[in-house]
This record gives structure tokens, sequence and C-alpha cells, in this order.
């Protein structure tokens, strides 16, 4: 059988190893108590004390007793083994209970980070899905009214040189073309900007913010008046920018929305960009995918750092009750591990099975078993069959 200190500093997380608990230290203090219960004798003043009554009563011998009393229990509690185990417990207790409060805060705060990065995402993908739909439906309507117009240029045999005048005047000129063209391409600008600045509201909706205000700033002039879509977004500088902190673990995601932005701003809602837009939203999906992979491991990580913590003070409270016969001061020490926040809170857990369910149901299509695929890598096993055919 494998001894628990052996297992324990196998399974230490090595970037971690300072935040866990001493447990190597701790088993030296309780060597320390078991030479000290071994090698127990009476204090010096005590034996001192007792040296002296040979010599008949004296007046002097109470006072005596209560000086070498005091002085043994200040020695005791001076010299006391046991005392300082159980101070070394709680700074290491305490040391564990800090880090990991701090990291606890910092995965909850990434995951509602990126549980807002994935409403963004749902929301982006839902405006250009109705824009699409709506670009087709108008696209259609335009061809069946073509197709459902009479042809207004008809030849005929009879036709003179005069009604082949009339009839070639009624052709549509280059700059009637042109014109058409350019129409066609405000249309798709406009119809850009709209999209731009759905896609804005969006991200401000959900707590981002860009440089220099954004568009709830755009929409109001120097008099206050409201301004709407396409005079707010002229309002705004030619390239936006999205203000990302640098500790944003959705960070990846919010360069691609602030592309996309720019994108729309720019070419407008061109059938030919829309390859582009798809790309974008695919590779802002992908980094949430991963951001969340990320914060999964690390809530697996910090799982494992409280379960790790809470057996070795369990063990080492085992020892230490054994070699000292303390049970009052170990069950106070026990109640102490139990209240502490790395052994009671439970929000992690939540915040993991909450992380399995997103990934469960956006990035796996339902499938457990692909999502578990991704969460939870199979580590490959152990085998000595390459070192027998090896021969090393």
């Amino acid at each position: 059988m494998v001894k628990f200190s052996r297992e324990y500093e196998a399974s230490i997380i090595p970037e971690w190893k300072a935040a866990f608990v001493d447990y190597k230290c701790l088993k030296k203090l309780i060597k320390r108590i078991k030479i000290a219960r071994r090698d127990a004798g009476p204090p010096p003043l005590l034996a001192a004390s007792a040296a002296g009554s040979s010599y008949g009563f004296s007046v002097l011998d109470p006072v005596r007793s209560l000086t070498a009393r005091f002085a043994a229990a200040a020695h005791h509690a001076a010299a006391s083994p046991e005392q300082e185990f159980l101070e070394k417990a709680d700074e290491e207790l305490d040391k564990v209970n800090k880090f990991y409060a701090t990291q606890e805060a910092e995965l909850l705060a990434r995951g509602e980070t990126l549980i807002e990065q994935l409403r963004i995402l749902d929301d982006v993908k839902r405006i250009l899905a109705d824009h699409a739909a709506a670009s087709r439906r108008g696209r259609g309507r335009a061809l069946g009214r073509a197709a459902s117009m009479p042809p207004s240029l008809e030849l005929s045999p009879s036709v003179n040189g005069s009604s082949g005048r009339h009839l070639l005047s009624g052709l549509a000129s280059p700059q009637s073309m042109s014109d058409g063209s350019v129409e066609l391409q405000q249309a798709q600008v406009a119809e850009g900007a709209a999209v731009a600045e759905e896609v804005m509201a969006a991200l401000e909706r959900n707590g981002v913010s860009f440089v220099g205000g954004g568009l709830a700033k755009a929409k109001k002039d120097g008099s206050g008046k409201q301004l709407m879509g396409r005079a707010a977004l002229l309002q705004l500088p030619a390239t936006v920018r999205i203000d990302i902190p640098p500790t944003n673990p959705g960070r990846a995601a919010l360069k691609v929305w602030e592309e996309l932005v720019n994108v729309l701003r720019k070419d407008g809602a061109d059938p030919a960009a829309a390859f582009v837009h798809r790309k974008k939203v695919q590779h802002a999906e992908k980094n949430i995918r991963d951001a969340f992979l990320a914060l999964y491991r690390g809530l697996e990580l910090l799982k494992k750092f409280s379960s790790l913590n809470v057996k070795a003070f369990t063990k080492i409270l085992k020892k230490f009750v054994k070699v000292s016969e303390q049970q009052q001061a170990t069950d106070k020490f026990s109640e102490k591990v139990k209240r502490s926040q790395f052994s009671s809170s439970d929000k992690v857990l939540q915040l993991a099975d909450e992380v399995e369910c997103i990934f469960l149901r956006h990035f796996a299509g339902n499938d457990r078993k692909v999502a578990m695929k991704y969460l939870k890598p199979q580590q490959p096993r152990n085998t000595h069959m390459i070192t027998f055919l090896v021969g090393e």
C-alpha cells in the first residue's frame, strides 16, 4: 500500500505547489511530539522543589510550591510541541483557504464573462440570419415582379426606320445602368450599416463598451437630440474599437466582433461578403469554445486542489490525536477545516455542471459523448509493452 505522503506529493499540481498544505512539515512536528512525550520528565524547578522538601517543613514551602507550579506551566506552554503543531496547522489552513478563495473568485468571474460572450454569439448569429433571410425574400420579390411584368419591347416584321428608332430609345442607356448599380450599392451599404448598428447594440446590451462611447454616445448630437440609424453611425469614427481588458477571457472573440462591425460598415451587406461574415462568426465561436474548455479544466484543477487538501488535513489530524491524545483540540480544528471555504463551498461544482450543460447544448449538438471527449479527454494508458520490446 502506497503511503499517503507519497501519493499526495505525486498528485500536487506543480504550478500551485506552494499553495498546498505542507504535509511534510506537519509530519515532522508530529514526530517531534512523539519524541517529546517519550523523553518527558519533570521541569527543573519542580524537581528542585521536590529535592528541597526533604529538609523538613519551612514557612516558605507554600510560596515555593506556587512558584514551581507557575514555572512548570510556563515551561510547558513555551515548549509544547502540540501547541506548535496546532499553530502551524492553522497557518497552513489560512494559506490554503486564501488561495482557494482567490482562484474561485477568478473562475466565477471568467464564467460570467464567457456566458455573456455566448449570449453575444447567439445574438449576432440571429441578427445575421434574420438579415440574410430578409435579403433573400427581397430578391425573391424583385425577381417575381420582373417575371410578372409584360414584355415592353416587341419586334415586328413590319418595323420601319422610325419604329426601330423608337424601340432603341426604350433600351436602358449606360447612364441608367450605372445609376442602378450605384443605387444597389447604396442600398447594400445602408443595409450593412443597419446590421452593424444591431450588432453594436447587442454588444452594448451584454456589457461590451466601445472606445469613445460607442453607439449609445453617437445617438446623441451636440444639442442632445436622439439620432438613429445611419445618422448615428456617421457620428462614429471610421474604425470603431472595443475596449478589451487584457485579463478578459473572451478577448479573442471580442476582437472578432470588432472586426465584424468594421467590415459591415465598410462593405455593407454585399452578398459576396456574407461568406466572410460567416467565417468571422465561426472564428468567434471557436474562440469561445476554447475559452470554455480552459475554464472547465481550471475548475477541475481547483476541485482537485480542494479534495487533496481536505484529505491531507484529515490524515494529519488523525496522526495528531493519536500521539497527543488531545481529542478536544483535534475536534475543534476539524470543525474549522469543514467550515473553511475550500472545503464547504459548492460554487465551483455548480459552475462546472453549468459549463457541461452549456458545452453539451452549444458545442456538441446535445451529444454527451462528444462533449465529454472535449471536456474530459482520456489519458493514454500506461503500458510496459514498449519498454519490454525495446529492451530498456
